[in-house]
């Protein structure tokens, strides 16, 4: 059994010893037209960010991070739904020299958001509001929290919010005119990017820290067009271990693969925007092969599957006649 072990087998892929930032600098600089995210809606939406646009946002972010007193080292709470502005407020903090906290958006209970901000001691809150401030509720108790036990309360919006106009947010600050170019901290490859939070099905959720260097140096990236609707506060949905890497990243809101209805839509998505893989959960992978009669074309999107880890052998098989293999 020691010649199957992972230490028996060598790293073919040399270890890179550079950080998030300078990476995606140089993809930027290489390719600033290329588009890295793709937002695509059931509706037939369609909205990205290039390289050149998601740097440029984060940038401005980041300054205005600074600006406002976040030093390196400083934890960051980051919620929302995958949109966007998720994207570039992560890479903003990131440049900031800070660490993002991952909070689930599944938690909607304004305490257990609360728990995990206060227990990482987070010094700011970035938080999406909603397109029609539908999170605004859970937010003005979170805000109420914050206020009442924490010395800095911090808020900003990732969109703007109709009701509420008296907290600063994305759009806003893509608006300002900068006086002064603010000095952004240098980063290194050891320092601690994010801290992914646990389900907590086995009690209080664990947090785990990530860095620089792990996150370059992942060893299961794609070439690719990578299609994955994972919530982007999941390790498997994270942006940071393909965005920055210069991997496109095409996703739909993560509500709508776990309602079941919208298979061949997602399906219809995948194909149009020619994915070269996908990461897909065991559920969708069934209804793919029970709409199987809807899709005779030859589109083959998934030449190298890239597969959740927690897939089951039936559902690799399900994946593997799904491509005609």
């Amino acid at each position: 059994m020691s010649d199957l072990s992972y230490l028996c087998t060598p790293r073919t892929i040399p270890y890179k010893y550079k950080t998030i930032t300078q990476v995606f600098n140089e993809i930027t600089t290489t390719f600033p037209n290329k588009e890295i995210l793709i937002y695509r809606g059931i509706d037939g939406t369609r909205e990205s960010l290039t390289c050149r646009q998601l740097q440029t946002h984060a940038t401005k972010l980041a300054g205005y991070l600074v600006r406002k007193g976040i030093k390196r080292g400083d934890k960051i709470a980051l919620s929302g739904p995958n949109t966007l502005e998720w994207v570039i407020a992560e890479l903003a903090i990131i440049m900031a020299g800070a660490i993002v906290v991952h909070v689930p958006f599944s938690n909607t209970d304004a305490r257990d958001v609360y728990e995990i901000a206060s227990t990482a001691e987070c010094k700011a809150f970035l938080i999406d509001p909603g397109k029609r401030d539908e999170y605004l509720e859970m937010i003005l108790q979170l805000n109420a929290l914050l206020v009442r036990h924490t010395k800095s309360s911090a808020l900003v919006f990732l969109r703007k919010s109709k009701n509420l106009a008296s907290f600063d947010d994305l759009p806003g600050v893509l608006q300002l005119e900068e006086e002064v170019e603010v000095e952004l901290p240098t980063l290194y490859p050891e320092d601690e990017i994010v801290i992914f939070t646990t389900s907590g099905s086995t009690g209080k959720p664990k947090m785990i820290p990530k860095t620089h260097f792990h996150a370059i140096n992942n060893p299961i990236i794609s070439s690719g067009k990578v299609y994955n609707d994972r919530p982007f506060a999941w390790s498997a949905g994270s942006p940071i271990l393909t965005v920055y890497q210069g991997t496109p990243k095409v996703f739909c809101d993560s509500s709508i693969a776990s309602e079941g209805h919208s298979t061949m839509k997602i399906w219809e998505v995948i194909k149009e925007e020619k994915c070269t893989s996908a990461i897909l959960l065991p559920y969708f992978l069934l209804d793919l092969v029970a709409h199987g009669e809807n899709y005779k074309d030859p589109f083959n999107s998934m030449p190298s599957p890239q597969v959740d880890s927690r897939l089951t052998i039936s559902t690799r098989m399900s994946l593997a006649y799904l491509q005609g293999v």
